[in-house]
């Protein structure tokens, strides 16, 4: 019985090893994808911001063909602003 407690206590272990390792190769990648998210919900304030000063200048207005296509809109998800397609 003994080794069998043995045997459960070391593969428990090994599984535990394993998560600690998975962890640690999404924390990277998550803290990036976070990264992109924040840096594209600034330029998306940005433009909109630009835009709204545009339009607000006498005399200008954004052409159709002038004013960037939005890829998306945006919405808050958890916390953030991202985008939808």
């Amino acid at each position: 019985m003994g080794s069998l407690l043995g045997e459960l206590a070391r593969r428990e272990a090994v599984v535990r090893q394993r998560i600690k390792e998975t962890h640690e190769q999404i924390a990277a990648p998550a803290s990036q994808l976070e990264d992109e998210q924040d840096r594209l919900s600034r330029l998306t304030i940005t433009r909109e911001t630009v835009e709204e000063i545009w339009a607000k200048q006498p005399g200008r207005s954004m052409s159709p063909k002038d004013r960037p296509a939005s890829p998306g809109r945006v919405k808050r998800r958890f916390g953030r602003r991202c985008w939808v397609r």
